[in-house]
């Protein structure tokens, strides 16, 4: 079940129609004119399913499981800055093919997982950002909020993010695109002292094989959902930007 309404801190909370009817009745919703928090509408409650994503991939199963079946609200901040990046890759896809690249390229593929004697097939796949086949060349876009130009500071989740760009290697393998050389473009979204900062960084590739056993032991809890309806232990790393705590709001 996708949000439902959204979340202004504490326990303050208002449905999605009711904030759409401030905003046409007074010009706006908490600082959000109507069109933009439409768009923002849309974005939190886009429907996602149980596959092995590089974009969720580290995010909590049991999370990713309790979105699907109860209702929850998001804070209007999280999804904005969600929705920069994701409308970069829409501009992107709308440039469309460049010679010798490939744009916005789908990727899905299949893991195996063995359950008990039983092997379970499951989806992975994802949306590589750039792809450039004579140099067998991934690059994944990552926009931040967080200072980039002349910092000697470490990107927010960088490990995350090299993740992410190694299951991107992996599905493109799995696809028949060799991968050679991977990066991570950051951009920060406006300026700063006339200039966009943005920062090209390498990433270190992990064996092939290596990463399918990952994958494996993170699709594994979502498989057991799905044929057991063993609901997955909490691995929550931080708190969640949604109320309530869904984690701790349903018993194991």
């Amino acid at each position: 079940m996708p949000a439902v309404g959204w979340w202004l801190g504490e326990d303050v909370t208002i449905s999605f129609a009711e904030a759409r009817e401030q905003a046409m009745r007074e010009g706006e919703f908490a600082g959000w004119i109507l069109p933009i928090l439409v768009a923002m509408e849309e974005q939190a409650t886009r429907q996602r399913g149980l596959w092995v994503s590089p974009s969720q991939a580290l995010v909590c199963p049991r999370l990713r499981v309790l979105q699907l079946e109860k209702p929850y609200y998001v804070r209007p901040e999280w999804v904005w800055a969600a929705m920069n990046g994701t409308a970069i890759h829409h501009w992107m896809a709308e440039v469309g093919a460049l010679e010798g690249c490939f744009h916005e390229l789908p990727l899905a593929a299949r893991l195996t997982v063995r359950l008990g004697k039983r092997d379970v097939e499951f989806p992975v796949q994802g949306t590589a950002d750039l792809y450039i086949p004579a140099e067998a060349r991934l690059v994944d876009v990552k926009t931040t909020s967080r200072r980039l130009w002349g910092s000697s500071s470490k990107v927010p989740r960088a490990l995350e993010h090299e993740f992410q760009v190694n299951i991107y290697a992996w599905l493109l393998r799995e696809s028949g695109y060799p991968v050679e050389r991977a990066e991570l473009w950051y951009a920060q979204p406006g300026l700063r002292n006339g200039r966009v900062e943005r920062q090209l960084v390498v990433v270190e590739l992990l064996p092939h094989e290596e990463v399918g056993e990952l994958l494996v032991a993170i699709a594994e809890p979502l498989v057991r959902y799905l044929e057991e309806g063993r609901l997955p232990e909490c691995r929550c790393q931080e708190r969640p930007f949604i109320y309530p705590d869904l984690c701790r709001e349903v018993e194991p």
